[in-house]
């Protein structure tokens, strides 16, 4: 049966949960695949190792993954659930607010400074603004060079090579460096200053900033869906230029995102600080293609309330969430791909919707702030469209 427990745990006061933590022999810390949960994980591990507290981080795909990661480890050791379970010592749920925000919290409690901009690119990833949820994050890293600019949020110091493989938006141009950099030509983006960008991202003038923004928002409401592709698009607008490890908030939001998702050993690995930023970007860019070749091959067969879209082999989750923030014309996208049945929703609750889904299908669900899941479902039950449709229908 499809593992729906979700239990409500209250999040643990910051001085009571470093407390709990300080003198532990060994922290596991058994996380869910986003990436706020990825850079609150990081945040911890990181507070963690410098006062000799071993860390282990296990990254699981669904709720009852984390149930059994739980309940088999080492009964010593202190376990913080980052997608709440019964059974953990302390459990970070981000329903209130980012968990990275709380881990930062926790962190100085162990007296030690956060990671403010691995921080923050949770707290983007999580969908949030710095400004109304972390000031204090944000403070810190305006100290260490963080400022707003004109532009749109990239993850690469490559022009060409961040905006084509953005997930923020869907255009013509999506997923092809070639493609990028003609529509950049047009707008009179030409190759010396590309090249100057990759050398120095400060290069671009304001105006050449503005016209870039004005290419991806414009470019990027062609579907149909303007409104919702509007929305997506003015969260990169004006991003947070930060001094590293990737040029600004928004890009590293998406690569913590993205890899914790296709490659989550790697997300957490960086994280951590154990590898560099640079390890992630080819995930990043093969799901950026699988997903934007999908999303502009296929149309999908609409419901009332729901679209429908053949993943294939992109990952389902990463379909479902560009799909409703860029394309989708219904308010539900589902996104059905060869390991997994994802949804992502502009209205309603993804957890009762998740819960429809993984009782028709028989498999094992997870919810986090970007996507839900349905992973290894049933050969034997009843997952073709129709069923998965009304599935959601009843529970809407």
């Amino acid at each position: 049966m499809p593992a729906t427990s979700r239990a409500a745990t209250d999040a643990p006061d910051a001085s009571d949960a470093a407390a709990s933590l300080r003198e532990a022999p060994l922290a596991r810390l058994v996380i869910r695949r986003d990436g706020d949960a990825i850079a609150a994980a990081g945040v911890l591990a990181r507070a963690l190792r410098q006062i000799d507290v071993p860390v282990q981080v296990s990254p699981t795909a669904t709720e009852r993954q984390r149930s059994e990661r739980v309940d088999g480890g080492d009964p010593d050791a202190a376990t913080i659930a980052i997608g709440p379970v019964a059974g953990a010592d302390l459990a970070l749920d981000g329903d209130d607010r980012p968990v990275s925000i709380a881990a930062a919290e926790i962190g100085r409690e162990l007296g030690v400074e956060p990671d403010a901009e691995l921080a923050l690119a949770g707290v983007v990833a999580a969908g949030e603004l710095p400004a109304d949820v972390a000031p204090a994050l944000l403070e810190r890293a305006e100290a260490n060079g963080l400022e707003r600019r004109d532009g749109v949020g990239i993850a690469t110091d490559d022009l060409v090579d961040g905006v084509a493989h953005s997930l923020a938006s869907h255009a013509a141009f999506s997923g092809s460096t070639e493609a990028t950099a003609t529509a950049l030509d047009g707008i009179g983006i030409d190759g010396d200053a590309r090249d100057a960008v990759t050398d120095d991202p400060s290069a671009l003038a304001d105006e050449q900033r503005r016209s870039i923004a004005s290419l991806v928002a414009v470019a990027g409401t062609e579907g149909d869906a303007p409104e919702a592709a509007a929305d997506s698009i003015e969260r990169v607008l004006r991003p947070h230029h930060v001094t590293g490890p990737v040029p600004t908030l928004e890009g590293y939001a998406e690569l913590l995102s993205t890899t914790a998702i296709v490659e989550p050993g790697l997300a957490v690995a960086h994280a951590v600080g154990d590898l560099s930023v640079d390890a992630l970007e080819s995930a990043w860019r093969a799901a950026s293609v699988a997903t934007h070749e999908t999303l502009g091959d296929v149309d999908p067969a609409r419901y009332d309330g729901v679209a429908v879209y053949d993943a294939g082999d992109a990952p389902s989750e990463i379909v479902a969430a560009l799909a409703r923030d860029a394309l989708s014309p219904e308010p539900v996208a589902l996104a059905i791909g060869t390991d997994a049945i994802a949804l992502a929703c502009r209205d309603g609750d993804a957890d009762a919707l998740v819960d429809a889904l993984a009782e028709v299908a028989d498999g094992d669900a997870d919810v986090t702030g970007r996507y839900a899941v349905v992973r290894d479902p049933s050969e034997t039950t009843d997952t073709t469209e129709t069923a998965l449709v009304e599935a959601i229908r009843d529970a809407r």
